[in-house]
């Protein structure tokens, strides 16, 4: 495994410290990764209803709260690539795709050993066509600027798990999918004539509603499950007085304390940071 990694890297640096052909330039592929920033949106908005709504349900069933406060999901990982055909030395059109992804966990515990942990999990994959103009710098730097649309296949996956007395897991699995806006600028600085590394800023606008899947739930009894769509939604009760909420029901929700209702919109828009590398055919 080790020869083989390594041949592989010296075939890279073989190819990318080729001297420069007549068709070098012209066709290119860029690889990145770093952090990225989401809203959310209704998945933040909702989880939270989840802490405001069990906050004030647990003590009615002998629970009081003890601690923790709702972690609201914003940081995650942006990995992806690009083939980009140069059909300019100034413009250049690409392919590519990418994953975008955030979590992060909540705990609160109620007396007298009731601890709850539960999450959102955003997760996306756009493919996406780009425009990139690069404008000269210095002697080998570059600023890239790009701009483009994506098909984006979104899933959005909440699990909230109950532990003593009784211990639950409850899971929903959801999808769905729409068009997204992206564009972005870096610097990109040419190591050789078929190497360079960049760093850049991306933002991005994408925002989608229309999540179907199923809701999973298991307990000391079995399990059971059922399919849906991923709902927003507005209530009251006798012991809290306003609290909005996120689930995966069956059908739409319904009640006399119903305030509001719609389709769970999940956010993924916000920006990245990014390393990466371009190798130049």
């Amino acid at each position: 495994m080790n020869k083989k990694f390594g041949l592989g890297i010296l075939l890279v640096l073989f190819f990318a410290f080729l001297p420069k052909t007549a068709e070098a330039g012209r066709l290119s592929f860029r690889v990145y990764g770093g952090g990225s920033y989401l809203l959310g949106g209704d998945l933040n908005d909702g989880l939270q209803g989840w802490a405001d709504f069990w906050k004030a349900n647990y003590p009615y069933i002998g629970h009081p709260y003890k601690a923790g406060t709702y972690n609201p999901v914003h940081l995650g990982i942006n990995i992806g690539g690009d083939v980009i055909f140069k059909i300019s030395p100034r413009f250049g059109v690409g392919l590519g795709t990418e994953f975008l992804m955030a979590k992060r966990t909540t705990n609160m515990t109620f007396q007298p050993d009731i601890d709850w942990d539960y999450f959102g999990k955003p997760s996306a994959i756009p493919i996406k066509v780009s425009g990139y103009y690069y404008l000269p710098a210095g002697n080998r730097l570059k600023v890239v600027l790009h701009a483009g649309l994506g098909y984006y296949l979104a899933k959005a996956r909440l699990e909230s798990h109950v532990k003593p007395p009784n211990d639950i897991d409850y899971v929903i699995d959801s999808s769905a999918s729409g068009i997204g806006f992206h564009g972005g600028v870096g610097l990109e600085w040419e190591l050789s004539t078929r190497l360079s590394l960049f760093v850049e800023g991306a933002g991005r606008y994408a925002s989608f509603s229309g999540f179907e899947g199923t809701t999973t739930v298991t307990d000391s009894s079995g399990s059971g499950s059922w399919k849906g769509k991923l709902y927003y939604f507005g209530a009251t009760k006798s012991y809290i007085e306003n609290y909005n909420y996120i689930d995966l029901l069956g059908g739409e929700p319904g009640g006399s304390g119903l305030k509001f209702k719609r389709e769970a919109k999940v956010d993924f828009s916000g920006f990245s940071l990014r390393l990466g590398a371009v190798v130049r055919l």
